[in-house]
């Protein structure tokens, strides 16, 4: 093992993802029932909301975790859509590690294990995230103090799931890293 690279993250996360949107849309037409519902949507909400996103991605491998239990849980639960927009965002990153390394081997340089655009400071998206994350959650608890239906407060959750403003500024950071790496 000695001499070999760590698999870059988006290139692990473009595949996880990539598998379990096919899986998801293979199983969509086939007779597979839909399960993990409830899993899918609470490991989508704490994916896109930063405040718990952080947390669980400062354990060991973390961030690994998350994306695999995520693909699998909606993969499971037949949602392609999130799976969708989580693979685009894995390509955007890869793309722009991809320029960066072509950009230092140019500058003669030699190339970092995981070369990546630093994580944009926490903006007005992800502050409105976690607030929306809040919001969500009371959705949820009303919705079961209500109807006592855990498919319909799975449902409230995966509704309150403020993917966009998690994958909106990473795709803005790795396109920006990515052409800037290609004009030099």
């Amino acid at each position: 093992m000695t001499g070999q690279r760590p698999l870059p993250h988006a290139l692990f996360d473009l595949g996880v993802t990539t598998a379990g949107l096919a899986w998801a849309a293979a199983s969509s037409v086939l007779p597979v029932p839909r399960a993990l519902q409830s899993l899918a949507s609470a490991l989508s909400f704490v994916d896109a909301t930063p405040m718990l996103r952080a947390s669980v991605a400062a354990r060991a491998d973390g961030e690994r975790v998350l994306t695999v239990g995520n693909a699998v849980a909606q993969a499971m639960a037949q949602r392609p859509l999130g799976l969708f927009a989580d693979a685009l965002c894995a390509l955007s990153e890869f793309g722009a590690q991809q320029a960066q390394q072509v950009a230092w081997r140019r500058a003669g340089l030699d190339v970092p294990h995981e070369p990546s655009p630093a994580a944009p400071p926490a903006g007005p998206a992800a502050r409105a995230a976690d607030r929306i994350a809040g919001l969500a959650l009371a959705g949820v608890a009303a919705t079961l103090l209500v109807s006592r239906d855990r498919g319909r407060a799975a449902a409230m959750l995966a509704a309150g799931t403020p993917k966009p403003a998690r994958s909106g500024p990473r795709m803005f950071t790795s396109e920006l890293a990515r052409h800037l790496e290609l004009q030099r």
